[in-house]
């Protein structure tokens, strides 16, 4: 088990946009304020807010995708396309 000493607010708030970037998840200054205060500055904590955020993002991205070719292929089939629904 590694023990982490706290951060303080600054480096805190640094440490959370830096996450956040790695993870590709846009996070405003306000926003990484209220996940310190949510959690308390545990990073462990903050850590996982931002990997459900990350995984949120990716998962509406997905089924955006999903629906534009739900949708064609309903098009497709109603417009009588068969090659255009087969390829889909």
């Amino acid at each position: 088990m590694q023990e982490c000493k706290a951060l303080g607010l600054p480096t805190l708030i640094t440490w959370i946009h830096e996450r956040a970037h790695e993870k590709k998840v846009k996070i405003s200054s306000t926003q990484a304020e209220e996940l310190s205060k949510l959690y308390g500055g545990n990073q462990w904590m903050i850590e996982n807010a931002l990997e459900m955020s990350a995984l949120g993002e990716e998962w509406k991205k997905s089924h955006a995708l999903d629906n534009k070719i739900l949708f064609r292929l309903l098009d497709s089939i109603t417009e009588k396309r068969a090659p255009e629904a087969f390829s889909l």
